[in-house]
């Protein structure tokens, strides 16, 4: 629906999904004028509404949600508001105070930072919870990103079955990005870029140019997308560990399917995290050595 139908039609399902699976249900005042204009956009604003409505079943304690999208000059502005209970906005979106825990709203603040939108959260225990997401129609980061590029152009080398010895406890780890989103990809970065032990190497938009790429870099670390076009992260997964041993691969999905994490594993992946973890538990999983 998200894909043929456009964002606005992607609500309403969503909010009938809403209400046959969580028995939540969601207003829904969507104007097809507001329509974001790069898929991109429409993936990361129903994520997120998504996510948002998530937390009013887990938390909110309410049994109706309402979602709202409107035009305001070049931008789109969605709501997602309710009247169950609040909560201390502090708490979860300060980094200082999260203490290692995962947290959806601070994940799309953060995508929403990426792209020039904003995040603006109204919220107390006894009030409930408003919630408005603003994002451009158009952003210039998925006119100028490329589907898949090396992030230094290395130099090329002949293909081997050989993978070079794997880095010293300690070193710097070289790590690449595996996503059809390109969204995705550049949130990723940015944020483990900050990290001074670890190198961005390379990208991939799909689960053939990751094979290609990868067998190119030999990387450390590779952060594996499951759900992908062309190729999944899982034929990928399979095919780059029989080439790559020594190269740890963390399968990433947006579900906590025990399914997945066990076909990843028996593919070769050495971990499967939530892309809803924090930070935090990433920097872990492609920090350790095993």
């Amino acid at each position: 629906v998200l894909f043929d139908q456009g964002l606005a039609q992607a609500l309403g399902w969503l909010a009938r999904w809403m209400k046959k699976t969580h028995k939540l249900s969601v207003d829904v005042s969507a104007d097809p004028a507001a329509e974001p204009l790069q898929e991109e956009l429409k993936v990361l604003l129903f994520q997120s509404v998504r996510e948002l409505l998530f937390n009013v079943v887990k938390h909110a304690g309410a049994k109706a949600a309402r979602v709202g999208m409107r035009q305001m000059a070049d931008q789109v502005v969605l709501t997602v508001s309710d009247q169950g209970r609040g909560f201390d906005p502090q708490a979860l979106l300060d980094p200082q105070r999260r203490e290692g825990k995962s947290y959806g709203l601070f994940n799309i603040r953060e995508r929403l930072q990426l792209i020039g939108g904003a995040f603006d959260l109204s919220s107390s225990p006894s009030g409930g919870t408003y919630i408005t997401l603003t994002a451009p129609l158009q952003s210039s980061l998925f006119e100028t990103a490329s589907p898949a590029r090396p992030a230094a152009a290395p130099r090329r080398r002949r293909r081997t079955d050989k993978q070079p010895e794997p880095a010293l406890p300690g070193a710097r780890k070289r790590v690449m990005l595996v996503d059809d989103h390109a969204v995705v990809r550049q949130g990723l970065s940015s944020a483990l870029s900050r990290s001074d032990d670890i190198d961005i190497v390379g990208e991939a938009a799909d689960g053939k140019q990751a094979v290609d790429i990868a067998l190119e870099l030999a990387p450390d670390v590779i952060l594996m997308d499951v759900g992908m076009p062309v190729m999944d992260g899982i034929e990928a997964t399979r095919q780059i560990h029989a080439k790559l041993p020594r190269t740890r691969i963390i399968g990433l999905s947006m579900h906590d399917a025990e399914d997945q994490a066990q076909i990843m594993a028996e593919a070769g992946a050495a971990a499967f995290l939530n892309k809803s973890c924090s930070l935090d538990i990433i920097l872990s999983a492609i920090r350790r050595d095993r």
